[in-house]
């Protein structure tokens, strides 16, 4: 494997690892702190020439610059609205909620990912009995089987079976439904940084789809 390639699949794992913190985790003040102070929106791990990626990350430095202290208070806020409640999500995270006609959680797609989750030895715990399927999870899942790949490579050993396991996960899993949840997240978020999220978490996918080599399928979605 070349440098190249090894350093974009570590600025990948980085990215989901972040992407995961920023889709599942209600965001904190000490959240906002760390982006400012590491400067990871500054220096995006990825294709930061890229110019989605580039239009992404601009929308999210400017409004945590320019909301000052209140930055976290209002993607608290907006989060809330997308994801938590307690009204009305305005942006389901779940994938059985797409993908099955009841548009229900805890449904067969739900089971399929936990399947898949626990075929490469992961079980998820959060502590809240949450569905496996939440697209944080998915990247964070994305993120482990990476970090396979690096550890793999480090010792000099196989790496394929990762990244086949990453082509079968966004083909079957991720690429089916993510697209669609995306835009209804960037189409309802009250924030630009949410909106900048939702556009970063759409190049962040298509890069691993065109690494990988999965497949964005076509199926009948609900939502």
């Amino acid at each position: 494997m070349n440098n190249h390639l090894l350093e974009r699949l570590a600025g990948l794992e980085i990215a989901c690892r972040f992407l995961y913190t920023s889709l599942h985790q209600t965001p904190s003040d000490a959240y906002i702190e760390q982006i400012t102070s590491e400067q990871l929106l500054e220096h995006w791990p990825v294709e930061s020439d890229n110019a989605s990626v580039s239009s992404a990350l601009t929308l999210m430095r400017s409004f945590i610059g320019h909301q000052g202290a209140e930055a976290a208070n209002r993607i608290r806020d907006d989060f809330n609205a997308l994801f938590i409640g307690p009204h009305n999500l305005k942006a389901v995270p779940w994938a059985s909620v797409y993908l099955t006609e009841e548009q229900l959680v805890m449904t067969e797609p739900t089971l399929a990912i936990r399947d898949f989750y626990r075929r490469y030895g992961v079980e998820i715990h959060t502590g809240e009995h949450e569905p496996d399927d939440h697209i944080g999870l998915q990247l964070a899942f994305i993120a482990h089987l990476l970090g396979n790949i690096l550890d793999a490579v480090e010792q000099d050993q196989p790496y394929e079976t990762w990244l086949t396991a990453i082509q079968a996960f966004l083909t079957h899993h991720v690429l089916t439904w993510s697209g669609r949840f995306l835009d209804v997240m960037e189409e309802a978020a009250a924030t630009d940084f949410n909106k900048g999220l939702a556009q970063l978490t759409r190049t962040t996918l298509e890069q691993l789809a065109e690494l990988s080599g999965a497949e964005y399928r076509i199926v009948k979605l609900y939502r």
